[in-house]
């Protein structure tokens, strides 16, 4: 399965894009492609990061279908 990957502030910084396409198995959870991604930016493990799945957040738990749109923001203040 194929899911998309948005990358938002610091995140764009440290993976050195915005959008990645990524091929999955069947069965990923997001706990998984957290996983695999802080696997491959290890800067990204150090921030306490915001995960959306089409646009709603999710628990680590969810599972992951093709065509999906994974949000990563980083952390952020309110005023």
């Amino acid at each position: 399965m194929k899911v998309r990957v948005l990358f938002f502030g610091q995140t764009t910084d440290i993976t050195g894009k915005s959008l990645e396409e990524m091929s999955l198995n069947d069965k990923t959870v997001l706990g998984d492609l957290i996983e695999l991604l802080n696997t491959e930016n290890q800067e990204l493990s150090k921030l306490n990061l915001k995960w959306a799945v089409n646009q709603e957040f999710v628990s680590e738990e969810q599972e992951l279908k093709n065509g999906d749109e994974v949000a990563v923001m980083p952390p952020f203040a309110g005023g």
